[in-house]
């Protein structure tokens, strides 16, 4: 059964590394390079606002190597635990050995991986989708994310849960669709809360360092 799991609020970071330093950036310098008229925040700025208030955090790990094991060790020095940390990251970006990692130092952090690229075999061939699925699992992922915008994404979802999976809805744009996809009682939503109706002034990717989202 589908468990509603939307009280807690978390800030979700994306960290990326320029020039040795961590930052919070939603593309990674390899999709969009850095410009001389950007401003990045430095990544233990945000976690130690975050910290000194008692919040949550996703961190959205856009490269491998040593990005993961210095992120670690930022979070270990603010004395975040286990159950406030989320770690997502693509299968690209961490592999089997960036997982792996944050599982054995992290065991009881949330760690996800988007998989939109197999809503198609979810939906035509779910028995081959499931052991790409089982591979994730013994990479030490534990939950995964759709993009609200991929086609099919409902039934994806309805399959994925099936297979046993919790699943978080990303790529939410509005309100009417944020509303919409809570209704199908995901394990979490993931937006940008740029939501005027109710007074949120989110920030898209283009312009945004951090956002809030549910965790």
């Amino acid at each position: 059964a589908r468990q509603r799991v939307f009280g807690r609020m978390a800030a979700r970071a994306a960290v990326a590394l320029r020039r040795g330093r961590l930052v919070l950036r939603h593309d990674s310098f390899v999709e969009q390079p850095w410009n001389p008229h950007e401003e990045l925040m430095p990544l233990p700025d945000c976690l130690e606002v975050l910290r000194r208030n008692g919040r949550s955090v996703k961190l959205d790990i856009k490269e491998g190597g040593e990005l993961v094991d210095e992120v670690l060790e930022i979070v270990d020095a603010f004395g975040f635990a286990d159950e406030t940390l989320w770690f997502n990251g693509s299968i690209e970006s961490l592999g089997k050995n960036g997982f792996g990692r944050l599982r054995t130092e992290r065991p009881g952090a949330i760690l996800q991986s988007p998989i939109d690229f197999l809503v198609p075999l979810l939906l035509a061939a779910p028995q081959l989708a499931e052991n790409v699925l089982e591979a994730l699992r013994d990479w030490g992922v534990t939950r995964v994310s759709l993009d609200w915008r991929t086609p099919g994404v409902r039934d994806g979802l309805d399959v994925v849960e099936g297979l046993g999976w919790t699943v978080n809805l990303y790529g939410v744009p509005d309100l009417e669709s944020f509303l919409e996809a809570a209704l199908l009682l995901p394990a979490s939503v993931t937006a940008d809360f740029n939501f005027p109706e109710w007074d949120y002034d989110g920030r898209g990717p283009a312009r945004a360092l951090s956002v809030i989202s549910n965790a």
